[in-house]
């Protein structure tokens, strides 16, 4: 195997430096005390998210009613019975902005919900429409299948926000589990603890709260990259047929599947490279059924692309020259030393969490190369997914701020570079980890709270 060789010639001396050592531990420390403390991370970081979102929520409600500070004033007005139809218009409007977990749901997760609800909806424009124009023209064929259906069945016992919610949670709790037994065994008790802890303060890890696909696609992820380590390329590929049923940008998991078993196992170029293909188009299953659905339904399968169309304004889209130069990816950059320039009046772009968005994405791709440096040659081919996340994203993105802004979402999944972060990070002091943990949590808190503002937080 070509890694056993890298293995084999790599020196003493190097072995020192690394971060994830070649092979595996066999595992350290109590299974059951980790599961407990990933648990733990899971509340304290969902409790922060659900907070921000709520406390959001509630101020959008009190701008929709034009309240304006100090509200223990107001408050106290409304106890008056001549303010009786002032107190019962808030309650209404917190009623509506609170309930069936809405802070949770808006956005995308109003577009999940009607899947699940009413099924896929679309209907062609007509020959002389604008589409790009209409949001009318914007229909729910654009969110992929699994995570709705996923929903539906768990809706046969609670309600459908309740479903999405539970749904979104839970599944990123089994996958910060999944990650901790994997790299509990792959490189000892610590990183793993680690591993999950970065996993879940992430800041764009908030979404794995809401009511989007980002947690169901995590997972599957996760179980694919798994059995990439494992060398189990056949649950590799079911499990990669479920993640490419979840987003476009899964089908980055079907190819690193493919390239892995290429570069790593044995046998003739020709024979790698057949089972190299039949394992990424088993891995793209998820992505041709959704396609051949449409096309059953809807009578092809590239009224996705014309539905996408719909979703981005020609006006936010750049030239060839900007999609190039990545015009758009380096314009993100520029609000953090804009504030800094402008303090302290522009200290509050510390609070806006597209502001910090383009900066993580980039310190992930940089990361990864930074990191393949120090990782074993068998580990090293995973820190290629978090690179080719990103590429696929923005290739995607047609060069629209619209289209790059979602792109640190879709990064939350990269868990090899999340590891080798967390390799890294065993080495510091903690007083250096507890203050990168803070910042990350304080980055999540406001990016939750801008969602629940009904802000566009990507």
């Amino acid at each position: 195997m070509i890694d056993e060789v890298n293995n084999a010639s790599t020196s003493a001396a190097s072995r020192e430096t690394m971060l994830i050592e070649p092979g595996w531990r066999g595992g350290d420390g109590s299974l059951l005390r980790g599961f407990l403390l990933v648990t733990l991370l899971f509340l304290g970081t969902r409790f922060v998210v659900w907070t921000g979102a709520y406390t959001g929520s509630v101020m959008w409600a009190r701008i929709d009613e034009r309240l304006e500070p100090p509200y223990d004033v107001i408050r106290a007005r409304m106890d008056r019975p001549e303010n009786a139809e002032l107190r019962d218009r808030v309650a209404k409007r917190m009623q509506k902005g609170l309930a069936e977990f809405r802070p949770l749901l808006l956005w995308d997760g109003n577009h999940y919900r009607s899947i699940i609800e009413g099924g896929y909806q679309y209907e062609p424009p007509p020959p002389d429409a604008d589409i790009r124009s209409d949001e009318s023209f914007r229909h729910n064929i654009a969110f992929f299948p699994l995570y709705p259906l996923i929903c539906r069945l768990v809706a046969q016992w609670m309600s459908v926000p309740d479903a999405m919610v539970l749904v979104a949670n839970l599944l990123l709790l089994f996958s910060a589990w999944l990650v901790f037994a994997w790299i509990r065994t792959r490189v000892g008790f610590e990183t793993a603890l680690l591993s999950a802890a970065i996993l879940a303060c992430w800041p764009s890890a908030c979404f794995y709260s809401f009511g989007y696909a980002e947690s169901t696609t995590l997972l599957f992820t996760t179980l694919t990259l798994i059995s990439i380590d494992t060398r189990r390329y056949a649950l590799g590929a079911v499990a990669c047929a479920l993640c490419t049923a979840t987003r476009p940008t899964a089908c980055v998991v079907a190819a690193l599947l493919a390239l892995c078993y290429y570069l790593r196992e044995p046998g003739s170029q020709r024979k790698r490279a057949g089972v190299a293909i039949l394992l990424g188009a088993i891995g793209g299953i998820g992505l041709f059924a959704y396609m051949g659905f449409l096309t059953w339904k809807f009578g092809s399968p590239f009224v996705y692309t014309q539905n996408f169309k719909g979703w981005v304004d020609d006006r936010a889209r750049g030239d060839w020259v900007e999609y190039l130069t990545l015009a758009r990816v380096w314009e993100q950059l520029k609000h953090l030393p804009l504030g800094l320039w402008f303090a302290p009046e522009g200290l509050v772009a510390f609070a806006r969490p597209l502001a910090w968005n383009m900066w993580l994405n980039l310190f992930l791709v940089i990361g990864s190369f930074v990191a393949m440096r120090r990782v074993a040659p068998d580990f090293r081919p995973l820190l290629w997914f978090a690179p080719f996340v990103f590429a696929f994203s923005y290739a995607a993105s047609g060069a629209a701020s619209f289209g790059v802004q979602p792109i640190g979402r879709y990064m939350a999944i990269s868990v090899p570079t999340f590891v080798a972060m967390a390799a890294w990070m065993r080495e510091w002091k903690w007083g250096y980890r507890a203050a990168a943990f803070s910042l990350m949590m304080l980055i999540q808190a406001a990016w939750a709270f801008s969602f629940g503002l009904y802000e566009w937080s990507g």
